[in-house]
């Protein structure tokens, strides 16, 4: 049985590697924080929605999990991406989920290389 941390991630690496970004809004809670690299900040889901929208379509990554743990409703997970079309995946991120009863992220940390 997967937990709902795990399906967290897999669902964000399936939503992006589609390039449904609009999609990306609905995981998470409508209060959530973004904390996003270079000290950006968003507040609730359609303040993250349109930062994913306009920032994932500059790159149109291809991305995969490289490492996982995760405790309580907890996640961490290394991302790997191949972006602009390159076929040459690199470590991009480490992205921290704290999900809430619903499986919604109510707080995103996002750390680039």
């Amino acid at each position: 049985m997967t937990t709902a941390p795990r399906r967290f991630a897999d669902t964000y690496v399936q939503v992006v590697n589609r390039g449904a970004y609009h999609e990306l809004a609905a995981l998470f809670a409508p209060d959530a924080v973004f904390l996003a690299p270079a000290g950006q900040e968003f507040h609730g889901r359609d303040e993250i929605g349109a930062f994913y929208q306009k920032f994932l379509a500059t790159i149109t990554p291809k991305i995969r999990i490289a490492s996982y743990v995760e405790q309580d409703n907890h996640c961490v997970y290394e991302l790997e991406a191949a972006i602009n079309g390159s076929d040459e995946y690199h470590l991009g991120a480490i992205d921290h989920a704290v999900l809430d009863e619903n499986g919604l992220a109510t707080r995103f940390t996002v750390f680039t290389k």
